[in-house]
């Protein structure tokens, strides 16, 4: 059976009770119909995980309420030697919430979401900070299912120009169909701390793929086909897992 892992961000030790809120709650008691006594995961994004035992079940007028008994630290890390920071374009709903989830699973450690020339939405900042709750919780979800035990960083949401200019890791690549350099052209052995820069579904501008080359972005081709922003950001990160992370 598959022990379900549940995210607390709360300090834990050992011997405690701790209750759960009501979405684990019930997605503990109502989705996964875990009885009193069933085994269950907890971590806090710090670093390890806790095994416990559910303790207790509740249900007040359609609130579910779990509380889950803590009985061991488990030193347990599953971080690749490879620290990639993801700078996405932002694209429609649901090739966004794919890209995070999916990136959080292969392993990145940072994702910056990017606002280009071509992104296809409109920029509002109430809807963008709700968007921003909304992929912080997809990427706590992905770390449930993926065992992953630190939270990857989801940094503000920036405009094209402020994330090159910022970025100044030794290793940066920008993502750019026709590029003349792929990845079997480099040596990453004495570098495992990457940039990589993904852009929109219409693809960097002129002028960006120019500023970006000026930051010392190296412009970087997956091969001569020509792929969707959400392949490539996948396809790049797997790739760089498997010459020098943990694939």
């Amino acid at each position: 059976m598959h022990i379900p892992r549940i995210y607390y961000p709360e300090n834990l030790s050992s011997a405690m009770t701790v209750n759960l809120d009501a979405q684990a709650s019930k997605h503990l008691i109502a989705v996964l119909r875990l009885q009193v006594g069933n085994p269950v995961i907890l971590f806090n994004g710090q670093g390890g995980q806790y095994s416990g035992l559910l303790s207790g079940i509740n249900k007040n007028r359609g609130v579910y309420e779990a509380l889950v008994e803590i009985k061991q630290y488990e030193d347990i890390s599953l971080e690749p030697p490879l620290s990639i920071h993801l700078g996405q374009a932002i694209s429609s709903s649901d090739k966004m919430d794919y890209v995070i989830q999916k990136s959080v699973e292969l392993g990145v450690t940072d994702i910056t979401p990017l606002i280009t020339d071509r992104i296809n939405i409109k920029i509002n900042t109430e809807r963008l900070q709700t968007k921003m709750l909304h992929w912080q919780k997809i990427i706590i979800n992905a770390c449930e299912q993926c065992e992953r035990n630190l939270i990857p960083n989801l940094h503000p949401i920036l405009y094209f120009h402020d994330f090159v200019k910022e970025k100044n890791d030794p290793l940066k690549f920008s993502l750019t169909p026709k590029a003349e350099k792929k990845l079997a052209d480099f040596k990453f052995s004495d570098n495992k701390n990457i940039v990589l820069l993904v852009g929109p579904e219409g693809g960097f501008s002129d002028q960006e793929i120019q500023m970006a080359a000026q930051h010392q972005f190296i412009s970087l081709s997956l091969g001569p086909r020509i792929l969707r922003t959400e392949t490539a950001a996948l396809a790049a990160i797997a790739a760089l897992q498997a010459i020098c992370g943990d694939f």
